[in-house]
């Protein structure tokens, strides 16, 4: 924006003297097409070059974000100059054919806007995705280079040889010699463009809370639309100047009903959550809402845009002087309203006054434009009075308090059963915390960030992300140093710091919001991580901090948001993994986060090439159902400590941390093993990896995560999984062997772990209550048949509290049976069981009566299940479910079928 702002400036003061416009032109697209190429190639080279510089400022952000700022401007600061001054330029050059300035500017700004629709789309879905980041650079300078081309020829037109402008309406002194009305109309053309682009990043984070990931094609398609709407206005008024001269009277009407727009459009929405379904994710939901949102406002902008250089082209009689003001005005306003919005309205005062006050600003702009009169002042009058009066009931009636009702309404429809406990709307995203209750008491934190679910502190969030750390700290005998980009909900953090042998700990977040919130999920201040005195925080993007950190750490883990959320794709690349590696210590660990769930096949192999492509001894983890963890280390030589893997159970903190999520036993760890790099080698054969310059080689479309993966299947089964953990050199190597044989008889187990935290991937044949008496009776896991049973060990300690404090509240003895039944206390299962039955007499014995039957067979009271079960009648809500599980019984105890 503010080389456009230079560039437009440039041409008011010395377009004047331009005498061939459009051969000019062509020279300035030529610049364009080579500079911005160039900076395509040059980025990647950046980190190398500029590192020396600020690797000296990165612990003090009030240089180093100036000195990135200033770094930016000066790059990009030719291209955008040479952008900024083509439309005067083609202004000046067609108005010569075509003396109707109106016509022209607004034919020249909506054909140009529509070009640039095109343009989004086209990189986004094809260039992109066939030709790389370099590849589309070459076609945008091809693109350049035809416009150049045909601009060439048409300036040997001698119609289109401009005479050099008179000075008449020059006024060389700046603005002071300016008449009132052409001071009003760069005001105007200030907060016109101010309002809009506040507007755009106040859509953008609204359209974000719905259902709808913030991929880059969402990104695309929002862009396209306020562009399409600006460039369809721009036509529109050229269409109307054309068969009315003087349509630019009706300025200041356009100017209220943006204003009017914006708030109908803001409401409208909010009307339109109520009948449409946010279960369908994809890019056509997205693309009704967006037109529903931004559309109307960008429309009236593209014809006060053309309106305002009609006006100007009035008072100065100069159409590049005209033409340059007005847009650099126009997008000094954009650049700093973007601003504005991003780092003022959007924390200060929040989604809903953003747009109230936008809305003034439109109203604010109409009253402040000078009055245009080309026909009866009686006419224009009534006009402006009507459109200012509907503004007006507008603002009157301002929808105040929608944005609490949408939240909650979106909330309750895609979070049930939680409730929003804090809410914050920051610089980078709108941060939700949501608490999901259990009896009164909190059970787990849920982490919205514009609208997606980003991580939670539920049992299911917990076992993988603590993974994060427990996993690689198993196989590293010197854990010293680590480092974690992305926080999170803290499970990570909280991992890290919680394990005794770290003696310091990075931590890396772009987000501030998002760390200081996280005292929700630790109110104890002596336990949360980031009071730790290990810690060290650092608000950064993760990818810049390893490009200029000359740090090496033992362990670095990351759990940044999904790879297809806009903008997070080059945490997933090649060359980011690279970052990585060679921040790693010597034998140093590194961990990462593959959510598979949200992924297609293809978009898993290509992140699997990219890691392995990096860490040669890679391999492939089990977390939590398709929550996978990718690990590879810098030349770590193994280890067979049974001593080293087994530490972290002798520490009280870390074991009560383990247990919880289902590691009683160091062996444990083994099973979760899926594939090394030999089996990863041969999964990605003829996958590229994903890299910088192909982001696209993940897919941009959403994949809906309730969607099969045979691929997925296959490698979570556990027959499979425990012969490739048998035949794997790697494992061989690092896992010592003592273990090798102890994790083998866990696997059985892992499937039963699977099928709780993926259901979808269950086999028919893997009857529940039948894994559920195998894992009894063949181990003394309890953590598992806990989960199994319906429950988890927070559960059963809010329970057993209010048992304590002799409370007794609905479910809460059912509750405590099932944990007797995982403690293999069948007989206190059983008393508990009845007095459920006792103290619920309305419910009878068929909610509780599969539990009250396998415990009784359990403890060998075959008579007494016998008699229940004649009694209970049909169970699980379904007969066949019932004839299922009396048909287990009678093979699996000494009970006779009852008909």
């Amino acid at each position: 924006m503010g080389g456009l702002a230079l560039g437009n400036a440039y041409i008011a003061r010395y377009g004047h003297h331009v005498h061939r416009p459009i051969y000019i032109y062509a020279l300035l697209e030529i610049i364009i097409g080579f500079t911005g190429l160039s900076l395509v190639l040059l980025f990647p080279l950046l980190p190398q070059w500029l590192a020396p510089v600020f690797r000296l400022t990165i612990d003090i952000p009030w240089i180093l974000n100036p000195l990135r700022l200033s770094t930016a401007f000066i790059l990009l600061l030719v291209p955008t100059t040479a952008m900024g001054m083509t439309l005067p330029i083609l202004v000046k050059g067609l108005s010569r054919v075509n003396g109707n300035f109106g016509t022209v500017l607004g034919q020249l700004y909506g054909w140009n806007t529509l070009g640039a629709v095109t343009g989004v789309l086209i990189a986004e879905i094809i260039l992109i995705r066939w030709l790389g980041l370099m590849g589309a650079g070459f076609i945008a300078l091809l693109f350049n280079l035809t416009a150049a081309l045909v601009a060439m020829r048409v300036s040997r037109n001698k119609e289109l040889v401009a005479d050099t402008e008179s000075n008449s309406g020059y006024l060389p002194h700046g603005n002071a010699f300016y008449s009132p009305a052409v001071k009003l109309l760069l005001v105007v053309a200030f907060l016109a463009g101010a309002a809009l682009l506040a507007l755009e990043v106040v859509w953008f984070r609204l359209l974000l809370l719905t259902n709808i990931s913030g991929t880059s094609l969402i990104f695309a398609v929002m862009l396209a639309v306020v562009l399409a709407g600006i460039g369809a206005g721009g036509l529109l008024a050229g269409r109307w100047h054309k068969l009315n001269p003087g349509a630019h009277k009706y300025l200041r009407e356009m100017l209220f009903l943006s204003g009017i727009f914006t708030v109908i459009s803001f409401k409208g929405f909010d009307l339109f959550t109520y009948i449409y379904s946010f279960d369908d994710p994809y890019t056509s939901t997205f693309v009704v809402l967006s037109i529903l949102l931004m559309l109307p406002v960008s429309l009236v902008s593209g014809m006060v845009f053309t309106m305002l250089g009609r006006a100007l082209k009035d008072e100065f009689n100069i159409e590049t002087k005209a033409t340059g003001l007005l847009t650099l005005m126009n997008t000094i306003g954009a650049a700093l309203g973007s601003f504005v919005a991003g780092f003022f309205l959007l924390p200060v005062l929040g989604l809903e006054r953003s747009f109230f006050v936008l809305a003034l600003i439109y109203g604010v702009a109409a009253i402040a434009a000078p009055t245009i009169t080309v026909t009866t002042v009686k006419q224009q009058r009534w006009v402006a009075y009507l459109s200012g009066a509907v503004f007006l009931l507008c603002s009157m009636f301002f929808p105040f308090g929608l944005m609490k009702e949408m939240y909650s309404r979106l909330m309750a429809a895609r979070f049930a059963g939680t409730q929003v406990v804090a809410l914050k709307e920051g610089a980078t995203e709108t941060v939700i915390y949501a608490q999901k209750n259990f009896l009164g008491s909190p059970l787990y934190y849920q982490l919205i960030t514009n609208g997606f679910s980003m991580s939670a502190t539920s049992t299911y969030g917990l076992r993988y992300m603590k993974l994060f750390v427990y996993l690689p700290v198993a196989f590293h005998p010197e854990p010293k140093r680590a480092l974690l980009i992305s926080y999170g909900v803290g499970a990570t953090a909280k991992a890290l710091t919680d394990t005794k042998q770290f003696e310091s700990v990075d931590i890396v977040d772009i987000s501030r919001d998002i760390l200081e919130m996280s005292s929700i999920v630790y109110p104890d201040g002596q336990k949360h991580p980031l009071n730790d005195d290990r810690v060290r925080v650092y608000i950064e993007d993760g990818r810049f901090f390893l490009s200029y950190s000359d740090q090496r750490y033992d362990l670095i883990t990351s759990e940044p948001p999904p790879p297809k959320l806009s903008g997070v794709i080059n945490l997933y690349t090649q060359e980011y993994f690279q970052l990585i590696y060679d921040h790693l210590s010597e034998g140093g660990m590194a961990s990462y986060w593959l959510p598979v769930n949200q992924l297609f096949e293809s978009d898993t192999a290509a992140v699997i090439k990219a890691f392995c492509n990096v860490f040669s001894d890679c391999t492939l983890w089990a977390g939590a159902g398709l929550d996978w963890i990718l690990m590879g280390s810098r030349n770590a030589k193994g280890q067979e400590s049974v001593r080293i893997v087994s530490r972290q159970w002798s520490d009280s903190i870390v074991r009560r941390e383990l247990k919880a999520l289902g590691f009683e036993k160091p062996a444990q760890l083994g099973s979760l093993f899926l594939a090394d790099a030999n089996i990863l080698s041969d999964l990605t054969k003829g996958i590229k990896p994903l890299t910088d310059n192909f982001p696209h080689r993940i897919s941009t479309e959403l994949r809906d995560t309730i969607e099969f993966s045979p691929l997925y299947a296959s490698i979570m089964e556990v027959n499979a999984a425990s012969k490739r953990f048998q035949q794997s050199m790697w494992i061989k190597r690092s896992w010592p062997k003592t273990l090798q044989q102890e994790s083998l008889q866990f696997f059985q187990y892992q499937r039963m772990i699977n099928n709780e935290f993926a259901p979808r991937y269950r086999l028919s044949t893997n009857y529940k209550w039948n894994d559920i008496y195998r894992v009894l009776n063949d181990s003394d896991l309890k953590t598992l048949p806990l989960w199994m049973l319906g429950s988890n060990s927070k559960v059963q300690g809010i329970m057993n509290r209010l048992l304590l404090e002799n409370r007794i509240v609905p479910g809460i003895y059912a509750q405590l049976a099932m944990g007797a039944t995982a403690e293999r206390d069948y007989k206190r299962a059983i008393k508990y069981i009845l007095t459920h039955i006792e103290t619920n007499p309305d419910e009878g014995l068929q909610p509780i009566g599969p539990l009250y039957i396998f415990t009784l067979c359990m403890a060998g009271d075959f008579n007494e299940a016998r008699r229940v079960l004649g009694e209970v009648g049909t169970m699980f809500g379904s007969e066949k479910e019932t004839l299922r599980f009396r048909d287990w019984l009678s093979h699996r105890f000494p009970i006779e079928p009852i008909n």
